[in-house]
């Protein structure tokens, strides 16, 4: 339950050593202050809310319970204040205008902030479009609108509007989440869940594993020009790195044998954390040696931002597909693909190519997080896979085996 109070903390003070009375917001485990115009010598001078000890203590508390009265009008006029954090409940205070009854888009955008807050840009981005789409389909509803009808609606304005179903299914996907916040926070109390009678699409599976043979022409061909190498380098390597992707290929430190990390994309979540540890195997380290810098981290020799960098090196691969002759889709993601496509066909155990991927595979409940697939079992699944594609022959038998029996299982 947020609270709002005065206060004096010895950590925060002003130029000249003096503390300022602090109003402070708490929600939950946060903390949030606001600074207010009344300087006190000693943190001893401040006692059970109120100044104390000074001559003019009487003058300074009347006038600080009329400051501290206008603070506490703006926060009991907060509706649905439970869900807004400390940070978010400072800024409705501090703003000039009085808080309202806050609408789903003013909710919908102050979450975007919050995780922006987070670190989670490219999410806060793809909300910052399904917001605008959805803009376009209801314009602004009140909380208490949000019903089976409104998402049922939205998905039909997509569908007559042409949207596939990969991105008809992102936005609902997006705007589920945010309904679901709002029903476990209390704010929209619904008896039937606005999504109960819509089924979210998915999109069709992006066909970007290669065969073996294609992977070869890549693994062996010697190419001019930087971007043909770059795309090269970069595909094998997060190959050889069991898929890992640009953002967190760029973030790791390569100096080491042993590589353990935390996926970028899970950092935030709410469920369990996943980390993974797998060996540097040879053929990534002799990658990594052309682009390492001192601290241990990839110097590609570009000054892009993320995303220019992963556009361009999503071309190079582009132009290295061309160039090869190869006819699968070749990007930064094949690499991971590819890699979980190898594995699978020389019989890898689920659970192990998951650990390699890190994935937290819901499915599989809780025994999961008591079975932790131990690393010596990464470090033979990649050794395996890397194996199978220097010598594809040595599996042939193997594989037509596999997937004969697996036939006759269907």
């Amino acid at each position: 339950m947020a609270t709002i109070r005065l206060t004096v903390l010895s950590s925060i003070k002003e130029h000249d050593g003096r503390l300022p009375i602090l109003v402070c917001i708490s929600q939950k485990k946060e903390r949030a202050y606001i600074k207010t115009e009344f300087l006190l010598d000693d943190i001893a001078e401040f006692d059970n809310g109120k100044v104390a000890y000074r001559k003019d203590a009487n003058v300074m508390n009347k006038r600080l319970e009329f400051v501290f009265s206008q603070y506490k009008e703006k926060f009991d006029s907060i509706e649905c204040i439970d869900y807004f954090s400390a940070i978010q409940i400072k800024r409705i205070i501090m703003s000039k205008e009085r808080p309202s009854h806050i609408s789903f888009l003013e909710f919908w955008k102050q979450r975007i902030n919050e995780i922006r807050e987070e670190g989670r840009e490219s999410y806060a981005k793809m909300n910052e479009e399904t917001v605008r789409v959805f803009t376009n389909a209801e314009g602004d509803v009140p909380i208490p609108a949000i019903n089976t009808l409104l998402v049922e609606h939205f998905k039909k304005w997509m569908i007559k509007k042409g949207y596939a179903n990969g991105n008809i299914g992102l936005r609902l996907t997006h705007l589920k989440a945010r309904i679901n916040e709002l029903i476990k926070s209390g704010v929209l109390k619904t008896d039937v869940h606005p999504f109960a009678y819509t089924k979210i699409p998915t999109a069709e599976p992006k066909e970007c594993d290669l065969l073996i043979e294609e992977f070869q022409k890549i693994q062996r061909a010697e190419v001019e020009g930087k971007r043909l190498n770059l795309g090269r380098d970069m595909f094998l390597l997060s190959f050889y790195l069991c898929g890992i992707n640009l953002k967190d290929l760029l973030s790791v430190d390569l100096s080491v044998d042993i590589l353990s990390f935390e996926r970028i994309k899970t950092v935030h979540a709410k469920t369990g954390k996943s980390v993974i540890t797998i060996p540097i195997h040879s053929e990534a380290k002799a990658i990594i040696s052309k682009y390492i810098n001192k601290r241990g981290f990839l110097d590609l020799g570009y000054s892009y931002t993320y995303s220019n960098l992963q556009k361009y090196i999503n071309l190079c691969m582009r132009e290295l597909k061309e160039h090869l002759g190869i006819k699968q889709t070749l990007c930064f993601y094949s690499a991971r693909k590819t890699f979980a496509q190898f594995a699978s066909e020389l019989g890898i155990p689920d659970g192990v190519i998951d650990y390699c991927l890190g994935h937290s595979d819901k499915s599989r409940g809780v025994i999961r997080y008591y079975t932790k697939v131990k690393q010596k079992q990464a470090e033979i699944a990649i050794n395996r896979v890397v194996d199978y594609t220097n010598n594809p022959e040595k599996y042939t038998e193997y594989i037509e085996m596999r997937a004969d029996i697996m036939l006759m299982k269907g």
